[in-house]
């Protein structure tokens, strides 16, 4: 868990700042200059990570996946809490290999008003220019907020060059538009949450090669949450809920080369419920489901889907129990999930654990069954496609050295039979999903904790191994079989948090990245040249000020990529 405070002492600008110190995770730039993320080594940006923020669904339902860069406020921010693991027992087929839960401050929390600007430069244009304002108050019984985000930015203003040789300046070519209305009320045992997000690219990066004029992504999206706690009694809480999502993602309707204009919808109700059998035994378990459809709006277009029409329609219903039992000797959590799709079928996703704690040393051993659901384009393109399905196992090892100090460590295996990549041949040359037989990493994490009153210091260090897992060709680096395309073998973090005075601190960090490698060009030939990037390390340093001048007043101001 990452809590407001840790980004606020960290001065992140963004949640990508935030992730990348987490062990393990990296960010890559997918097709139209759209930004995802990876685990452990594996492209995760479709489908593979859950990213919720207040109990909504961020994945868009064409192809699974989420967009990060300036969209979120992190102003905003009440915590992050994060699963660096399999979630597919309680939380489905967009879990397989963990979970983001953004939390925004509530009521309670806002107390009034709270206004937040943020501006940055790159050396010839601004970086970021953002602008936020939330209103909130509440009481136990009773808690209201609206928060509204609005901005500009600019991924770089280095050059960019396509893999034809193109090269372009993207201080004009590589915009971010966020915009956001989050609000919430809760009554007693009953809320509702409304959140419309307005997130859109300007990019002239298109898949291999640049793309004139510049296009414009949109990710326009309204999402909406009902639920009520019952209460039968002090030790059960059952929660029916129903969430809807309505999105037009990746749109691209004034694209010359690439006109894309498909809306989707969500309704998706649930119940829950949490049940305190006895002080030893913790029961969760649910009944959910969701229906989709996906409408092509583009009227030059006709029989877009597998079933001949511009209309299509999917649904699920998965159910998930898990037992959690706490005991002196050896505390156990066993839970599963079965999801049946109309399309593709049963996916079953069990889960157990083992964890305890020792005095000042404990330990979690966990194993896991997980799977990510097709999308809708991933069945277009390939009515035969099946869901992933992996298997994770990871053991958790942590000691505290002394009241301030902690040291933490992990191994994990990961993998994942039947993953589902974007395959181009000459048999097919606009591409297509197809399963290919196995992909996944192993490696270990460890993390280092100093805390004090001045401050904290943080370090750790993230290692994965491709060679034993790894099926998938495309994936795969020639000259080096331990290695994943794109993604670090090895990542190092340093980071702390120190106060000069009660009100003024120094927040400074440090990421060193080991090389990797990517196919950047092609030769005379047509083939793609693979190169080495070489290792980087990016450091950053910002000074801040609470209260300043005025209580309730911040200023932070600071350098990144310092190097």
């Amino acid at each position: 868990m990452i809590t407001a405070e840790e980004i606020k002492n960290l001065r992140s600008r963004d949640l990508i700042d935030v992730l990348n110190l987490v062990p393990g995770m990296n960010f890559g730039v997918d097709v139209q200059g759209v930004v995802g993320i990876s685990s452990r080594g594996n492209w995760a940006h479709e489908g593979k990570i859950l990213v919720l923020l207040d109990g909504q669904e961020m994945n868009e339902i064409l192809f699974s996946s989420t967009q990060f860069g300036q969209r979120y406020d992190i102003s905003q921010i009440e915590k992050i809490e994060i699963i660096r693991g399999p979630g597919s027992s309680i939380y489905g087929g967009y879990a397989e290999l963990g979970v983001i839960n953004i939390i925004t401050k509530g009521g309670k929390t806002i107390k009034g008003v709270n206004v937040n600007g943020a501006y940055g430069m790159l050396n010839n244009t601004y970086a970021r220019r953002n602008a936020s304002i939330a209103i909130g108050s509440g009481t136990e019984k009773f808690n209201y907020s609206i928060a509204g985000y609005i901005g500009q930015g600019k991924r770089s203003n280095r050059d960019y060059t396509d893999a034809y040789g193109t090269t372009l300046n993207l201080s004009n070519y590589s915009n971010i538009f966020p915009g956001m209305l989050n609000a919430s009320l809760i009554a007693k045992d009953f809320s509702m949450r409304v959140i419309y997000d307005a997130y859109s690219l300007k990019t002239i990066d298109q898949f291999d090669s640049t793309s004139f004029p510049a296009d414009r992504v949109r990710f326009n999206s309204f999402y909406s949450e009902l639920k009520y706690n019952l209460k039968p009694s002090p030790k059960l809480t059952i929660t029916p809920k129903v969430n809807y999502k309505s999105a037009t993602p990746w749109q691209t309707a004034n694209s010359v080369q690439f006109p894309y204009n498909i809306h989707t919808t969500r309704i998706a109700p649930s119940v829950n419920a949490n049940w305190d059998a006895s002080p030893a035994i913790n029961i969760v378990a649910g009944v959910d489901s969701y229906f989709d459809q996906a409408i092509q709006k583009n009227d030059s277009i006709v029989g877009y889907f597998m079933n001949g029409s511009n209309t299509v329609n999917y649904n699920n219903i998965g159910a998930f129990a898990q037992l959690h039992v706490k005991n002196k000797f050896l505390p156990l959590f066993i839970g599963a999930r079965l999801d049946n799709h109309n399309q593709f079928g049963y996916a079953f996703s069990p889960r157990v654990g083992i964890t305890k704690v020792f005095d000042k040393f404990h330990f979690k051993l966990l194993y896991s069954r997980a799977f990510r659901a097709a999308a809708i384009e991933n069945i277009r393109t390939n009515p035969n496609i099946k869901p992933e399905r992996t298997g994770v196992a990871e053991l958790e090892l942590g000691f505290r050295l002394t009241e301030n100090m902690i040291l933490t460590g992990n191994i994990y295996d990961i993998r994942i039979s039947n993953p589902i990549v974007f395959y181009v041949n000459d048999a097919n040359p606009t591409g297509a999903y197809v399963n290919f037989d196995k992909s996944g990493t192993q490696g270990f994490e460890i993390e280092y904790r100093y805390k004090i009153k001045k401050g904290f210091f943080a370090a750790n260090y993230a290692y994965y191994n491709a060679k034993n897992n790894n099926g998938v060709t495309l994936y795969q680096v020639p000259t080096n079989g331990n290695a994943m395309l794109a993604w670090p073998a090895s990542k190092l973090n340093v980071f702390g948090n120190f106060y000069f005075t009660k009100k003024i601190s120094l927040n400074p960090s440090l990421s060193y990245i080991a090389k990797r490698y990517a196919y950047t060009l092609y030769d005379t030939n047509g083939e793609l040249i693979l190169t080495t990037i070489d290792p980087k390390v990016y450091f950053n340093l910002n000074l801040q000020s609470q209260d300043l001048l005025a209580k309730g007043l911040d200023l932070s101001i600071g350098v990144n990529d310092i190097f």
